[in-house]
């Protein structure tokens, strides 16, 4: 109950915080000439924004934007 009361009273913005978070801890991802390369890094930098607790909206956000951001 307690989480939930702070989920619903948090004024933040969860996609900002996981697209800084992602910049924070990884840089702008690029696609080199190795696309397998950039998959797995991607499902990587997934990962921690999973286990950050973000939902895949945020996620798929964080990543979204912050190649767009180049």
């Amino acid at each position: 109950e307690l989480v939930s009361a702070v989920f619903e009273i948090f004024e933040g913005d969860w996609f900002e915080l996981s697209r800084g978070l992602k910049l924070r801890k990884f840089g702008v991802l690029e696609m080199g000439a190795d696309k397998s390369v950039y998959y797995k890094e991607r499902s990587r930098q997934m990962r921690f924004l999973a286990g950050r607790g973000f939902g895949m909206e945020h996620i798929e956000y964080a990543l979204e934007v912050a190649h767009d951001d180049e």
